[in-house]
């Protein structure tokens, strides 16, 4: 109960400060789980690699193609974060980021995914919970950054698109996820798109709560004791 009630808690922190779908990407480092930053470096040509960031062990693994490698800031105008053998996960391409405790899911940053004349770039996102069951129903995202191909492309920078969670699955609260999988869709054959990082908060496990209890409870008689005396 008393880890229901934390969840709760935390899950309203959240939702305060949930951004609108947006354009422009942070700066990074100003996300919780940023993989722009350097740390996530060595990430490259890796088929798995894990972190700690964000306050959690997050994993990323290449889950398709079984020859795919992952790729660490490989645009070549500036930072993207994450992509498989390019710059971009592409179509029959799937990169999958599990974490090593439940996360409220808030936001999913992603780059280079944009509204062209030539179609739409779009993102399937599945999300899982703890036991590996998916929450919910996949669902797409898209580019919503104009793109024209041709003698004036624009694709000047890794614009960005911030995806609410629980407005885009169609979910009720915030999800509390375990694994994310992450595929390029969509009948446009250069349908793509990097993964930039994600806002959100890991959920305290249970040992953490009753620790955390504990210490309340101490300093509550601490306090009370030194009044009396």
């Amino acid at each position: 109960m008393f880890y229901k009630i934390i969840s709760i808690i935390t899950l309203a922190i959240i939702v305060v400060s949930t951004p609108a779908i947006a354009d422009t990407l942070p700066p990074i480092n100003a996300i919780p789980i940023d993989f722009r930053d350097d740390a996530w470096g060595p990430a490259e040509g890796m088929e798995s690699y894990s972190l700690v960031d964000g306050g959690v062990e997050v994993t990323v693994d290449v889950v398709a193609p079984t020859s795919g490698a992952i790729t660490h800031n490989n645009w070549s105008l500036e930072p993207n974060g994450l992509g498989i053998n390019s710059p971009e996960v592409n179509l029959s391409q799937r990169l999958d980021i599990s974490f090593a405790q439940p996360y409220l899911l808030d936001t999913l940053w992603l780059s280079l995914i944009a509204d062209t004349n030539r179609g739409t770039e779009t993102a399937r996102i599945s999300l899982f919970d703890a036991m590996d069951n998916i929450i919910g129903n996949p669902f797409d995202v898209a580019g919503n950054e104009p793109l024209i191909f041709g003698p004036d492309q624009n694709a000047n920078s890794p614009w960005g698109l911030g995806v609410d969670i629980a407005a885009a699955g169609g979910y009720l609260q915030i999800p509390e996820v375990s694994r994310i999988q992450l595929e390029a869709v969509n009948t446009v054959s250069f349908s793509s798109f990097s993964v930039v990082g994600m806002e959100g908060v890991a959920v305290p496990e249970p040992m953490t709560l009753i620790t955390m209890a504990t210490g309340l409870g101490i300093s509550a008689m601490a306090r009370r004791r030194k009044k009396r005396s």
